[in-house]
């Protein structure tokens, strides 16, 4: 049994990865788990999702071959020339073959499932997809799809690669979302990696690979699981939900998307919807089930993108609008407020020049008087020491004696 699991980070990945792992291990004996083979090496390789934890915080264990591996492959796989006898093709083949059966995840390798594929042989390459507005939300600014932290950013040959395939609508895209810093770029990645994910699955490229959507294990966790696992050939058994739905992983609590950069990613909400629409799970409403791609009508409603996009946006605009104004308000506030103090701690700092300069020049003139003082004391001791002026001075002495100089008058 071969599986691959791979998807944008903060998709599901982990979540599903834990799953399959923990039913596994008791039925299949010799079978390897690899958790992200491009970045973590042989120390965390073999372990369930909750004993990876104290491994995944100790950069010892990331692994310099997997890493080389990632960076010399392209981001996004055309056709099998691009990664034909690469240094990531033999690096991926020699850990398979130490075990016929494995389970792996990847979350940065969605542009490359033709080399996912080969790799995976006869078994399957399970792909999650997640509404972009959760998995920017959840990812925020603590981590990136790029790598920082780990190695070199990606985003650059990243970008290169989107212009060459995507041209004028990654460019066109791009200048949108570059305001919003590191939220944007991750609203970049996500776009363009599921774009050609979908689009490959569209060419007919892909054989071996199924796309699965975060929010149908969540609208129906039982349904998608004995539809997944029917692919895998695993026998279902009742408490799989149960262990499916375990809480796992990091869970984001607060939004951190900006209602501004809502309405900029229209395109990928759009992309997403179209997506879903194609498999059958676009929802109808929140009242309504929906007809799966499974054949089913669910007992349970299914998330709808009228609760994220179009009239009920600008409704959530308008709900979240007061909120808003007062922190744009609060935040004015402080903005000007840290102005003035820039402006005084500017003030004070041209004081502080303006003192240091003068200290330095009355510092250069008292040691300017030293050194002349110095050297009028050479020249004297050297005067002294000539027998002319030696005899004037004795001369001088005897006149003081005999009162001929005033006593007050003395030399040093």
């Amino acid at each position: 049994m071969k599986i691959i699991i791979t998807g944008v980070g903060r998709s599901g990945t982990s979540n599903l990865y834990r799953f399959i792992y923990n039913i596994l291990r008791h039925r299949e004996h010799g079978f390897a788990s690899i958790y992200e083979p491009f970045l973590w090496g042989g120390s965390v390789w073999n372990k369930s999702y909750e004993d990876l934890g104290p491994g995944l915080s100790d950069l010892n264990n990331v692994t310099p071959a997997g890493i080389y591996a990632h960076g010399n492959l392209p981001m996004f796989l055309e056709s099998k020339a691009d990664y034909d006898w690469s240094f990531a093709q033999k690096y991926l083949q020699r850990i398979k073959n130490k075990k016929s059966d494995f389970l792996y995840k990847f979350i940065r390798a969605g542009g490359r499932n033709l080399l996912l594929e080969e790799i995976v042989d006869d078994g399957t390459v399970i792909i999650l997809m997640r509404h972009p507005v959760s998995v920017v939300n959840s990812l925020g600014d603590h981590f990136s799809h790029f790598g920082e932290g780990y190695y070199p950013s990606d985003f650059q040959r990243f970008r290169t690669e989107c212009e060459s395939i995507f041209g004028d609508e990654y460019i066109e895209y791009e200048k949108k979302l570059k305001k919003f810093g590191v939220l944007g770029a991750q609203v970049l990645y996500w776009h363009f990696t599921n774009r050609h994910i979908v689009s490959q699955m569209q060419a007919g490229k892909y054989k071996r690979s199924k796309i699965y959507f975060y929010e149908e294990f969540v609208s129906n966790p039982e349904l998608v699981l004995r539809n997944l696992l029917e692919v895998l050939s695993i026998p279902w058994r009742e408490n799989y939900v149960d262990i499916y739905t375990r809480k796992s992983g990091h869970l984001t609590k607060k939004q951190t998307i900006p209602l501004e950069m809502l309405q900029v990613m229209k395109e990928s909400l759009e992309f997403y919807r179209k997506t879903m629409d194609q498999y059958g799970l676009l929802g109808l409403n929140l009242s309504d089930g929906i007809v799966s791609r499974f054949g089913k009508k669910n007992s349970k409603s299914f998330l709808s993108f009228k609760n994220v996009s179009g009239n009920s946006l600008t409704k959530l605009v308008f709900q979240l609008k007061g909120k808003n104004q007062a922190l744009a308000v609060r935040i004015d506030q402080l903005e000007k407020r840290r102005d003035a103090l820039s402006c005084e701690i500017h003030q004070y700092a041209m004081q502080i020049a303006i003192h240091e300069r003068r200290d330095s020049a009355r510092l250069k003139r008292i040691r300017d008087v030293e050194s002349r003082l110095s050297d009028y004391r050479s020249i004297i001791r050297h005067l002294l020491s000539m027998p002319f002026f030696g005899g004037l001075l004795a001369y001088f002495m005897k006149k003081q004696n005999a009162g001929w100089i005033r006593k007050d008058v003395s030399i040093k």
